[in-house]
């Protein structure tokens, strides 16, 4: 994620504020975000089963005796990728961006209600990983015991 203008080293001004047809297709300002895709997807894609596989050792847990691995909903492209370095089995990775789309960081705990509804026993391991903006990730081993979830409810107004 970067903005090129817009702070004490290059402030704002009326020629950085108009956008401009950049490389890429798209027309933006220097005052305005830019995200280069490929570089946040290849960061991810490198650093989230090496998170996965830290995060075992340390727990001291084999990988294949986690009950469930739940990713954020990035795109099924990503997930898929994790499944397969990792060797887990993709029917234990829990999938909800077809129904929802990227929820942010809701998708993960959207996945839990959504997909592990009613599958959830006195005692399931999961591992939670979630990724995301500024190239910031995280993983979390956890526990439920005896855990008892809401059905999903769909808001409508009134």
């Amino acid at each position: 994620m970067k903005i090129p203008a817009g702070g004490c080293r290059i402030p704002a001004t009326a020629e950085n504020l108009q956008p401009v047809e950049r490389a890429d297709g798209s027309r933006r300002s220097d005052n305005q975000v830019y995200m280069d895709g490929m570089d946040v997807f290849n960061f991810t894609i490198r650093v989230v089963p090496r998170t996965i596989r830290e995060l075992t050792e340390r727990i001291g847990r084999p990988l294949g005796e986690i009950d469930y691995l739940l990713f954020h909903q990035a795109n099924r492209f990503m997930t898929d990728f994790f499944v397969r370095k990792l060797k887990y089995p993709a029917e234990r990775v829990p999938y909800s961006l077809d129904r929802f789309g990227n929820t942010s960081s809701a998708s993960i705990p959207l996945t839990i209600v959504s997909e592990l509804y009613g599958r959830l026993g006195q005692r399931t391991e999961t591992i939670l990983c979630g990724f995301g903006v500024g190239l910031s990730w995280g993983a979390v081993y956890n526990v439920f015991r005896n855990c008892r979830i809401s059905p999903l409810a769909e808001y409508r107004p009134l």
